[in-house]
Formats: structure tokens, sequence, C-alpha cells
């Protein structure tokens, strides 16, 4: 969930062993992807590139802060980098999990059981990379965005 970075602290005071796992993907591939999506009204920030721009930087300075001062492990897990190898970087994620390996892993897309969120489509398909670079497409249209990601130094 788009939100889940802000609750950080309250889950290191109520969870001490908890590991988070941060997924993150290319600043503008997000972005293209929460501008694309229909968001519920919590998210009055994605209906506009620059708001969602400024949103990112937020969100990334808040990542740095819990990066200085939780507690608790935190396993950064790139969607470029789970692309390029997904058996290395599922092994690097169940492992930091503490959890034994299963090859069942690379079949997540196999899994019957019920997906209700805005990626239910994706997790019945095997991995592909083809939107990671889909936003490029659009370019010439996210200049706002790119434009507030690099004042940030985010893109």
């Amino acid at each position: 969930m788009p939100y889940n970075f802000l609750y950080l602290g309250v889950i290191a005071a109520l969870f001490p062993r908890a590991r988070v796992v941060h997924c993150r993907r290319d600043p503008m591939a997000t972005c293209f992807s929460i501008y694309t999506r229909k968001l519920a009204g919590s998210h009055p920030y994605s209906y506009d590139l620059q708001e969602l721009g400024a949103a990112y930087r937020a969100y990334e300075r808040l990542m740095g802060h819990w990066r200085t001062v939780l507690p608790m492990p935190l396993l950064d897990l790139d969607y470029e980098g789970l692309i390029a190898d997904q058996e290395g970087c599922t092994r690097e994620l169940i492992a930091f999990l503490g959890l034994d390996w299963d090859p069942a892993c690379l079949d997540f897309h196999r899994t019957k059981r019920a997906v209700t969120t805005a990626s239910q489509w994706q997790v019945r398909r095997p991995l592909y990379a083809s939107a990671a670079e889909h936003w490029r497409h659009y370019a010439d249209h996210l200049e706002p965005l790119r434009e507030v990601l690099l004042g940030a130094g985010a893109v």
C-alpha cells in the first residue's frame, strides 16, 4: 500500500522483532504507475504530476530517516533487480525473512488465493519486464514529474 512507509515507527514499537521489506522501483516508473491508477480519495496527490513528484520526494526523505533511526532490519528489494535476477533476489528475500527456501517461491503466479489489490492480474502471470520501462512511452508528457524528481536527485 502506498502509505505503509508512514507507519514504520509504530511497527517498530509494536513489533520490535519485525523485519521490513521495502519494495522499490525506478521513481519515474513508480509515479507513472500511481498516476495511471484510479486510487481512492486518500491519494489526492496522485492526479497531479508535480504533487505526485513532491509526494515521492517526501517518501524518499522519510525512508532515509527510517534507515537511520529504526532498530529493525530493513531489506531494500529493487523491482529492476528482481526482474534481472528473480531467483537471486527471491533467495535473498527468503533468507532475510529467516525462512527456508522453497522452489515454489519462483512460481508465485500459480497461487489460487484471492488477490484484492490493483496488481491482481500481474500476480497471476510469471515475472515480466515490460512494465519497467512503460513510462518512457509517455516521457514527454511526464516532464513536470521528472523536473520535480530531478530536484531531489531521485531520477
